[in-house]
């Protein structure tokens, strides 16, 4: 069994244009909480859907162009040997139109959307794979938040006051070792 490196919550929203879709954890991970929710075309007549550790399945009629998109919320489980490589991630699809999907984590979309618009005559599955980085699935930390914020921050007023501060203590630390104060 794989260890696990990091656990986190990820969004991914999947647009189906396509009469079917598959969108698969092909290496890295799983999934675990994986929670379904329509953003359009709930009406759409799904006919069959499958949520999996490692695999999402939307199919409608045969031939359907109907739009459909959806939005997964789950937890991404990384695994340890992956820490430092890609996650590698699948899309098969019907012969027409497309698979598209987004990847977001903390609210910003880590990646350009991952589309598959291929019509393969020699697979009909279409496959696609997507590698991305796993360094771009990890949250950011808070220090690192505070270190963005605080270098966005500083204007000239405050870089002058900062010299200041640093200049005077310099030689407050000088005047002591040279035992004036």
């Amino acid at each position: 069994m794989a260890q696990i490196f990091k656990s986190i919550p990820i969004q991914y929203y999947i647009l189906v244009i396509s009469d079917w879709t598959e969108f698969h954890l092909k290496e890295g991970g799983k999934w675990s909480n994986i929670k379904r929710e329509y953003i359009r075309g709930k009406g759409t007549a799904i006919e069959e859907e499958v949520l999996s550790d490692k695999r999402i399945r939307l199919a409608k009629h045969d031939y359907d162009e109907t739009p459909v998109e959806v939005r997964i919320n789950c937890t991404l489980n990384i695994f340890e040997e992956y820490r430092d490589s890609d996650i590698i991630y699948l899309t098969e699809k019907g012969d027409i139109k497309s698979t598209t999907v987004r990847i977001i984590v903390e609210g910003k979309e880590i990646t350009s959307p991952l589309e598959n618009d291929r019509n393969d005559p020699r697979n009909e599955r279409n496959p696609r794979e997507f590698p991305v980085p796993v360094a771009r699935h990890l949250p950011t930390s808070k220090l690192r938040k505070i270190f963005r914020w605080m270098k966005r921050q500083w204007t000239l007023h405050d870089k002058i006051i900062i010299f200041i501060i640093g200049t005077i203590l310099t030689i407050i630390t000088i005047l002591v070792a040279k035992g004036v104060l």
